[in-house]
């Protein structure tokens, strides 16, 4: 999910936009001031936030014709009523007033809405339904046929696969800086299991700790919030599934049914926003990127051919 301006023009209008669903619970807290000062400071805006006045959703929705750019406004809504670490019901309302004036349909609404509901168990399975994850698998499945779903569900649910396990135990002995021993350090240092090993991720998933390994993100929270950055930068319009995923796990504190534990209070906007925008002049989507040829080359050679810059 990218900060930065969803449209060209007078910034004034998202700003109060944004302090509408801020405001919906009555109480402007403090990390809601923190991202308006940073948008405002991001869209150079020379705006007082504690004066922004709301705005009404009619009157946003008739400047602003642009579907797509409807859309981004909408999801900035979304992180704004995620930022105070709760959905309050006031903000799903005040959020459902702007899709319908906006006339944007988001799916993760309703996730939002199990959420505020206090169906945690449906919220999460909706989430990773509508995730990036989901959408992922569903093309790995397209690209190589039924038998990947039995390689995820075999990996998600704790199995061996000695053949796999061997290949990426062998990046082990690759000489130290390349890529397939900076991928091996990475996974054995943090105590992860390799794909094919008892508990390992599926191979599917592997772009996740490449990108750990490439970029230099830490695994705690405040580090897994960047790698989640850096990620929705890439992955195009999945960013906003990854952005809203990230903030549920690190941020809110939901479980989500993944191996990672929910954390409360992670999300910094100046750190996203930079990570993200590293992840966007990236030159591939890691996803469908195929490290195999490239196991032995040196880190800081990938990183120039994937265009990983300097954190």
């Amino acid at each position: 999910m990218n900060l930065a301006m969803p449209f060209a023009g007078e910034a004034l209008p998202l700003l109060r936009a944004m302090m509408s669903v801020a405001m919906a619970d009555g109480v402007l807290d403090d990390r809601e001031r923190a991202l308006l000062d940073f948008c405002a400071r991001l869209y150079r805006a020379d705006v007082v936030v504690e004066e922004l006045e709301p705005i009404d959703p009619t009157a946003l929705a008739a400047q602003l014709d642009d579907v797509e750019q409807r859309r981004r406004l909408l999801q900035q809504l979304v992180v704004m009523a995620m930022t105070d670490e709760e959905v309050h019901p006031n903000e799903l309302a005040t959020l459902q007033g702007f899709a319908a004036a906006l006339e944007v349909e988001e799916p993760l609404l309703e996730t939002l809405r199990l959420l505020v509901d206090g169906h945690k168990r449906r919220m999460a399975f909706d989430m990773m339904r509508k995730s990036f994850i989901a959408k992922h698998f569903q093309e790995v499945r397209a690209h190589e046929g039924l038998g990947a779903y039995w390689r995820i569900g075999k990996a998600f649910a704790g199995l061996a696969d000695a053949e796999t396990a061997a290949r990426y135990q062998a990046l082990g002995a690759m000489p130290g800086g390349t890529l397939g021993r900076a991928y091996f350090e990475h996974c054995r240092a943090h105590g992860y299991p390799l794909p094919g090993e008892r508990g390992g991720a599926p191979e599917a998933m592997i772009f996740h700790d490449l990108g750990h390994a490439l970029t230099g993100y830490t695994t705690d929270p405040a580090g897994e919030m960047q790698m989640a950055a850096f990620e929705a930068g890439y992955m195009g319009e999945d960013g906003f599934s990854v952005t809203v995923f990230a903030l549920l796990l690190f941020h809110l504190g939901q479980e989500l049914g993944t191996d990672a534990r929910p954390e409360r209070g992670f999300f910094d906007p100046e750190r996203w926003q930079a990570a993200f925008e590293r992840g966007r002049r990236m030159l591939v989507d890691l996803r469908r990127w195929d490290p195999n040829p490239h196991w032995l080359k040196p880190v800081p050679q990938v990183r120039t051919e994937l265009g990983v810059g300097a954190a």
